[in-house]
């Protein structure tokens, strides 16, 4: 076990914790020490944690144990962590999910959002409308592609790959014909009118034929992200 301060700090964990710098703020340090009093019976079970902190691979701590770590370090400890941008995009995503979404003006559940959409979807699906933008559907394994009017509402409400990807056509200002690869043209088309209209009837039709396999059909929302509570 390391002997003094400097060796304790060149064994920490990099980031996401790490020390900032030897504390030099002695009431600070004496507050801890107050609180947990490495002087007493419990110093053998303080080294066992400090031990067991060391030999971890754990990054996530407990307000307490942060601060018997600082104490027995003599050193606060700087949270470095900064989530991802998938990890901001997906937290946007989910609080959507949770707290609904302003349709037409009005603040609606994602359940009503959904049905709000889905009662008009029928009307302007793949037309050509203002709010309207061309996608371009690649099929895998060759240049066959299939063009799209989409209302990214429409997508991006529903599936977290759209959702992640219009999102970054706006931070981005991003114009153009949007492209995407799937592996079936005619499964996504199929998934795409869902989206639009909330009717599983052509999905269920194909999937008794040959052209249509259901496992390629599941792999299809799990690419797309569906949200499979509505579905």
């Amino acid at each position: 076990m390391a002997s003094n301060a400097e060796d304790i700090l060149t064994q920490l964990p990099s980031p996401p914790l790490s020390p900032s710098k030897l504390c030099k703020e002695v009431d600070e340090v004496n507050l801890y020490n107050n609180k947990f009093d490495f002087y007493n019976d419990e110093a053998s079970e303080n080294e066992r944690f400090f031990e067991e902190f060391l030999n971890s691979e754990k990054f996530i701590y407990s307000d307490d144990e942060l601060m018997k770590i600082e104490a027995l370090i003599g050193c606060p400890i700087k949270n470095q962590y900064q989530p991802s941008r998938e990890d901001i995009l997906r937290n946007k995503y989910m609080d959507i999910l949770k707290n609904g979404i302003e349709i037409n003006g009005e603040m609606k559940s994602y359940s009503e959002a959904v049905e709000t959409l889905h009662r008009v979807g029928s009307t302007i699906f793949n037309k050509r409308t203002d709010d309207a933008v061309i996608l371009h559907v690649f099929e895998s394994g060759n240049n066959h592609f299939q063009e799209f009017r989409i209302h990214p509402k429409y997508l991006s409400l529903q599936s977290f790959t759209f959702f992640r990807l219009f999102e970054e056509i706006k931070e981005n200002n991003i114009g153009g014909i949007i492209e995407i690869e799937v592996s079936s043209l005619k499964i996504f088309s199929s998934v795409l009118y869902y989206l639009y209209t909330g009717i599983k009837t052509e999905i269920f039709e194909r999937s008794k034929s040959n052209e249509f396999n259901y496992n390629n059909f599941m792999e299809m929302l799990t690419y797309l992200e569906i949200n499979m509570e509505l579905f």
